[in-house]
């Protein structure tokens, strides 16, 4: 087996993602993840086309590529989860425990 080795190059070269293969794994992968965590809850997250385009042009730009994508999505998530959090706890008015 060391045979089989011997005179290749170690380091692996994967090419740069396109902004459509980006556009895709936001879509088919990390938007829908973020929703399933997001119904727990009862939210979602529904990105239009420009907005999945955007993502991905960040994530290009940035070379950041899918963990762009899925920072981006952290960040939507976080800030529902903060409003729906905050929402909850102003419904709830605090017991008086006077004796």
């Amino acid at each position: 087996m060391q045979e089989f080795f011997l005179g290749t190059d170690p380091n692996l070269v994967l090419p740069e993602p396109t902004l459509g293969q980006l556009r895709e794994i936001a879509t088919r992968c990390v938007v829908p993840t973020f929703n399933r965590l997001l119904a727990t809850f009862g939210a979602s997250i529904e990105p239009d086309d420009e907005a999945m385009t955007m993502m991905a042009e960040v994530a290009l730009e940035t070379g950041t590529y899918a963990r762009g994508s899925r920072a981006l999505s952290t960040n939507s998530s976080r800030s529902l989860c903060s409003r729906f959090g905050k929402a909850r706890s102003a419904s709830v008015s605090p017991t008086s425990s006077g004796t």
